[in-house]
């Protein structure tokens, strides 16, 4: 009998130790996947998205993991979007303009000519998000928001220094509204991620893309481009998204110190695109790709053929129902105060 009652008690007592133990040991932290479908050698993956992970840990003292998927290992980047909606990420790095009519607020930054800067696309675009841009979003919670540096046009076997040369050409094109000018030029664009551009033109499917010059080097399309014009034609919205239930289930604690972050890393973001621009000029001149520009006379031109884009993107934004007119001359306002 007495022996029963010593095992009793110590059962208890260890039944108590083990109770104690799991309310006062620190919550088990919660892992996060992010999806990223550009390469680890990526530019702004380096400079941007890597950082930004290791950085949630940090402001969360370890509550929260990220572990990144890079190079599409998780899904393409047409599949961004699906994957952080359906949860088979936590979180996503995503292109709108792969999800054509989905955001067509957001793709106002496609517009030519808009942005003379990632960084002033971004500043632009945030100062919109309130008010015209959260319906957009619905199901996502908005994490960073930026803009690329204005693109270039890089080719693989035909020097584009005219438009007259422009006629015939397959080019990889980012999408939106910037498609129809380059379609008005004769161009037959083919929409494919940016990370399927290097080896359609290695393949000869495409002979060129249209790319911030930054995104170059990680993408080592100094292997195969030979000719660079740097028009600066487009800039393309990025950004990076939560899916809405795992927000949810963080502590208020967690959310805050996630916003106070991002609020600085959507800059770090833009400005992943526009600090390496010289850097990816100096690499493909290394590797042999000759600058050939257009004229001051064929940028005047382009300049014409891109304004009415800018007035079709009101009709359309009437025609689904939005004050077209409104949106947009906010969106001038804020690109004349961000210059």
């Amino acid at each position: 009998m007495f022996q029963l009652k010593k095992n009793l008690v110590a059962a208890v007592a260890m039944a108590i130790c083990i109770t104690s133990t799991i309310i006062t040991s620190p919550a088990m932290a919660k892992d996060l996947k992010f999806s990223i479908f550009l390469p680890d050698g990526a530019t702004v993956v380096q400079r941007a998205l890597l950082p930004y992970a290791k950085k949630i840990e940090e402001v969360t003292n370890g509550e929260l993991t990220v572990t990144p998927y890079t190079g599409s290992a998780l899904g393409g980047g047409a599949e961004q979007l699906s994957l952080v909606e359906t949860g088979v990420a936590d979180i996503a790095f995503i292109v709108p303009s792969y999800s054509r009519g989905r955001f067509p607020v957001t793709e106002l930054g496609l517009l030519p000519f808009a942005f003379n800067s990632g960084l002033q696309g971004g500043h632009v675009l945030r100062a919109m998000y309130d008010d015209y841009m959260q319906e957009e979003y619905e199901g996502l919670q908005m994490l960073l928001l930026g803009v690329t540096a204005p693109s270039a046009i890089l080719t693989t076997n035909v020097a584009l220094a005219s438009l007259d040369a422009m006629k015939g050409v397959k080019l990889r094109g980012t999408g939106g509204s910037q498609n129809a000018v380059l379609e008005e030029l004769g161009i037959n664009l083919v929409s494919l991620p940016i990370s399927e551009g290097y080896l359609a033109m290695e393949r000869g499917v495409i002979q060129g893309t249209i790319l911030p010059l930054s995104s170059a080097p990680g993408l080592k399309l100094e292997e195969i481009i030979k000719y660079v014009n740097e028009v600066n034609f487009s800039a393309t919205p990025v950004l990076v998204a939560m899916n809405i239930d795992v927000w949810e289930s963080l502590t208020p604690k967690q959310q805050e110190a996630i916003d106070a972050l991002s609020a600085e890393y959507s800059d770090i973001l833009s400005l992943a695109y526009d600090n390496d621009v010289d850097r990816g000029r100096t690499v493909l001149a290394e590797a042999g790709a000759k600058t050939v520009n257009f004229s001051a006379e064929d940028i005047a031109t382009l300049h014409n053929m891109a304004s009415p884009i800018w007035s079709e993107w009101i009709k359309a934004a009437k025609a689904d129902g939005m004050d077209g007119e409104t949106i947009m001359n906010r969106f001038r306002t804020l690109i004349k105060e961000q210059e």
